[in-house]
């Protein structure tokens, strides 16, 4: 183990320590915590920037130094931390001869054990104990995809992450400036190693993993493999989260679906529409035989003449539908009082997408006049009602 010198030991005693701690007070080490340039076991990957926060963090306030995660108090704290190239290195110091007691997760177990510094000093002396995971804090918002670059924690992004597209497998990339590094601690070799890839069966189910609680705390294993696996022991606030997760998954999947629904719906409209079409084009074709004149005529421009004419035909046929009922929204709102001749040639010169307005303002104004209910026949008053002449309408 590497001891803690003298000039370390003087900035501890400074900045953290309440009373004078000796070198046989504590024991100090060096790890990397985190870096860029490698994807965890959660399939997210953090960025050049979110390392950099880290690095703000020690210095801002330090971190403090935990075992597995335990939400139990420190043994130790880091005291310094730089980044360099694509990784931020640390300095630990933690006390000697202090036990933690730790709830382990049901994969360990599921019981408590008691850990010794001591314990721990000797076995990352041995080589047996040299993983170190970050606890974080960053915004959502921050998750990217690597692959549409969208918001992965969006349905906007349709990737899953740790599932390959195309040869490339997507991850999260964690792209926060103002990120907040909380704490590190030492945790045992992943179990079940490579056992995550892949093993997420809904986007919902990962990022319920990936953000289990509301401060975004993010526990991410950095091995020398590169490859971890964080505890899957979760507290009832933790399942309650991951519970709402998966319920806001299901209502935007419902969601999803019943957009899908109008969207078949709209494509069988579209699809009507072109068979009508397609018929409409079918009996033009079948007066094309009897006329005769069109006979040695460039089958190229006779071709362009004949669409022309059907799209010019298609739209006079809108034309006259709009306008009708234009007039006959007129009617319904003012009856006899209604000019039809001034109407027309309100209408005269006017674009199909002026008459559109006109008819939607009618429309809205008609809207307007009715009342909806239920009546009792013992309430209704008998009143005097005059019929609307409406004859000259339907005119030519």
């Amino acid at each position: 183990m590497a001891k803690i010198s003298s000039k370390d030991l003087s900035f501890i005693n400074k900045r953290f320590a309440k009373s004078e701690l000796s070198d046989e007070d504590v024991f100090g080490f060096n790890a990397t915590i985190a870096r860029s340039d490698k994807t965890t076991s959660y399939h997210t990957r953090l960025s050049k920037r979110t390392i950099e926060a880290f690095e703000k963090s020690i210095a801002t306030t330090g971190v403090a130094m935990g075992i597995l995660h335990a939400k139990s108090l420190p043994v130790g704290r880091v005291y310094d931390g730089k980044v360099s190239g694509n990784s931020i290195d640390a300095k630990f110091y933690a006390l000697k001869d202090m036990s933690v007691t730790v709830s382990l997760p049901v994969g360990f177990g599921g019981a408590s054990s008691t850990y010794n510094t001591n314990d721990i000093e000797k076995m990352i002396d041995a080589g047996t104990l040299f993983d170190v995971s970050v606890g974080f804090e960053a915004s959502r918002e921050s998750y990217g995809c690597n692959i549409c670059k969208k918001p992965i924690m969006s349905m906007d992004c349709e990737h899953m992450p740790g599932r390959t597209y195309d040869g490339k497998k997507c991850f999260a990339n964690i792209d926060d400036e103002n990120a907040t590094l909380h704490e590190v601690s030492i945790c045992m070799a992943g179990a079940l190693p490579g056992a995550e890839i892949h093993s997420y069966s809904t986007k919902g189910e990962w990022i319920s993993k990936t953000l289990q609680n509301d401060t975004n705390m993010d526990y991410a294993v950095y091995s020398t493999n590169d490859i971890g696996k964080e505890d899957e022991g979760m507290t009832e606030d933790e399942k309650n989260e991951m519970a709402r997760l998966s319920a806001e998954v299901e209502r935007l999947t419902a969601v999803n679906v019943q957009l899908s629904a109008e969207n078949d719906e709209l494509k069988l409209s579209n699809e009507a529409l072109q068979e009508s079409n397609e018929k409409f084009a079918s009996d033009y074709a079948g007066l094309q035989g009897t006329n005769q004149e069109l006979e040695g005529v460039n089958l190229n421009l006779k071709s362009q003449v004949l669409g022309s004419e059907f799209y010019a035909k298609i739209g006079r046929h809108y034309n006259t539908s709009v306008e009708f009922e234009i007039n006959r929204l007129g009617v319904a709102l003012d009856g006899n009082d209604f000019n039809k001749e001034l109407m027309s040639k309100q209408l005269s010169g006017l674009s199909i997408e002026d008459k559109e307005k006109i008819k939607d303002s009618l429309t809205k104004r008609l809207s307007l006049n009715v009342k909806t209910g239920v009546l009792d026949v013992n309430d209704v008053t008998v009143v005097e009602t005059k019929k609307v002449d409406d004859s000259h309408l339907y005119k030519v």
